[in-house]
């Protein structure tokens, strides 16, 4: 037992008295508070402020009444289909309190979170949203991804890391039932089978990879399936579509980005391929990538990254407005790799 002498000092982030360093360790949200603070203030563990006992959520002891429970809601909002995602970032020890403070300033109240995610680093954490259309996605997502580009948040990334990625779900039924299938907007098991076998078959890989920005990884894998069982829960999590969920499909082959129109590409890759495969009963059709690729620009307007992602990425032409909003590269037919000097390749 080490003497009063020996115990180390910090000071109280409260109210700045110094105090012995295990003082009230028992529990993190009051670690290193003097005694006085540690009975009257909490450090919220969703916008890591240092608050008044007045403001604990009820509910959940280690969050404010901000961030909890008005601060986020899973009742779905706008008209079916509703889609939801998982943003997983990464900041630094100067800039972790700020980044967490600012996400949830920038999205609307009741709209997103942001929460802990074992995956990533010390100073990583997973921004989470409510179910919602489409559009109702646009119109709460723009404002944070601007505030993005004018460096509110210090330093924030997601695309040059390996760890972060990005999680789309989709309902399985438009009247959030998942027993009841006479909703306006369902995903039959037919649908659901087509879909996964079509983010799973191997001569899609290339397709699927290059909209998502990465291949398979740890957290994502990809495996043989066959339409008769598709549809049905493996017991696996870390699948390319997560099919765990009663509710909802889990798409997790992106790769993390902050960047608008690559995020909002994602989600429109989630909801044309679902409106694709509810359309198609022709197996050999709906699992065709050039098949989906004609659908997508048909309906341009309502899909419009997609569409010019394809364009630039896919085929490395310039959009059908002559945008080049992507770097031009055709991964369609990449060129050939290139030919070691001094191989029998060369020589011949």
């Amino acid at each position: 037992m080490p003497s009063p002498i020996d115990t180390p000092m910090v000071e109280c982030p409260a109210c700045g008295d110094v105090t012995p360093e295990n003082n009230n360790g028992n529990d993190v949200t009051i670690r290193g508070f003097c005694e006085h603070c540690a009975r009257n203030f909490f450090r919220c563990n969703g916008c890591r402020r240092i608050t008044s006992n007045r403001n604990r959520s009820t509910r959940y002891t280690t969050y404010c009444n901000l961030c909890y429970p008005s601060r986020f809601s899973y009742s779905p909002i706008g008209d079916p289909p509703w889609l939801g995602w998982e943003l997983e970032v990464e900041s630094d020890h100067e800039n972790f309190d700020n980044a967490r403070r600012e996400t949830l300033r920038a999205l609307p109240q009741s709209f997103a979170t942001v929460k802990d995610d074992g995956s990533l680093s010390e100073y990583g954490f997973e921004i989470v949203s409510r179910p919602a259309s489409y559009v109702e996605h646009v119109q709460a997502c723009t404002p944070f991804f601007e505030a993005y580009r004018l460096g509110k948040f210090g330093q924030l990334t997601s695309w040059s890391n390996t760890t972060c990625g990005l999680h789309v779900h989709i309902c399985r039924h438009g009247d959030g039932n998942p027993l009841d299938a006479t909703g306006d907007w369902t995903l039959s098991q037919h649908s659901i089978a087509l879909l996964v076998c079509f983010v799973n078959l191997p001569r899609n890989r290339r397709f699927v990879q290059c909209i998502a920005g990465r291949d398979a990884n740890h957290y994502t894998s990809f495996f043989h399936k066959r339409m008769a069982t598709a549809h049905q829960r493996t017991g696996e999590k870390y699948e390319a579509v997560n099919l765990e969920h009663s509710a909802t499909l889990e798409f997790r082959i992106f790769k993390g980005t902050l960047k608008a129109q690559s995020f909002f590409k994602a989600l429109e890759f989630v909801l044309a391929l679902s409106e694709f495969c509810r359309s198609m009963y022709n197996v050999r059709k709906a699992l065709n990538v050039s098949a989906f690729i004609r659908y997508v620009r048909e309906k341009a307007e309502t899909y419009p990254h997609l569409d010019s992602f394809i364009s630039n990425r896919w085929y490395g032409k310039p959009d059908r407005n002559g945008k080049t909003l992507w770097r031009l590269v055709n991964n369609r037919k990449p060129p050939p790799p290139p030919i070691q000097h001094g191989s029998a390749t060369i020589e011949s």
